[in-house]
């Protein structure tokens, strides 16, 4: 009998992950359904920061090698500005603060290493709330660390997914070549 419920719930297992994949899901922040058009990419951000790192991560994921120097790029992405911003929705009756609005903004633009701009300047911005209660303070402020970067996330994958589709032919080959 055993043997009976193990083999039934190792077909429904089955059936369950083959409905999955035929319906075309992959889990959020795949970058299997698009390649970047860049065979090089540099990127202005410090490789000790965890924006940095997973930024860089998302572009060799998504295909290119990611280079610390801008001669050797085939494009320059810019970082122009992140902004981490917090405003006061709604305070208590004692004039505390119980809801915040939490802002990112984010701004970008890619060039090529002869300074002609393929995309940008782009600004992504992105708003959370925040419900605040001083009883619990660290345990929001971590909430709101968690939400930062989240959408710090978000922001970087809309970033590739914007760079992937740009367009770009080899002005070298006389355009015999395919895009990149």
């Amino acid at each position: 009998m055993k043997h009976h419920r193990y083999l039934s719930f190792a077909l429904i297992s089955l059936v369950c992950a083959l409905m999955l994949s035929a319906c075309g899901f992959a889990l959020r922040g795949s970058t299997d359904d698009f390649r970047l058009p860049f065979r090089t990419v540099h990127v202005n951000v410090p490789d000790n920061t965890l924006f940095g790192i997973t930024i860089k991560r998302q572009i060799r994921s998504a295909g290119a090698e990611v280079v610390s120097d801008p001669k050797h790029a085939d494009a320059l992405l810019q970082i122009l500005q992140t902004k981490r911003e917090r405003e006061v929705l709604s305070l208590t009756a004692a004039g505390r603060p119980r809801e915040f609005a939490l802002f990112y903004t984010f701004s970008y633009q890619v060039s090529s290493p002869e300074k002609q701009i393929l995309l940008g300047p782009l600004e992504i911005r992105f708003r959370r709330t925040l419900t605040y209660d001083e009883s619990q303070a660290y345990a929001k402020e971590k909430e709101a660390d968690l939400l930062y970067t989240d959408m710090e996330n978000n922001a970087i994958t809309q970033v590739i997914r914007r760079i992937a589709s740009i367009e770009v032919t080899r002005s070298d080959s006389g355009g015999d070549e395919p895009p990149l």
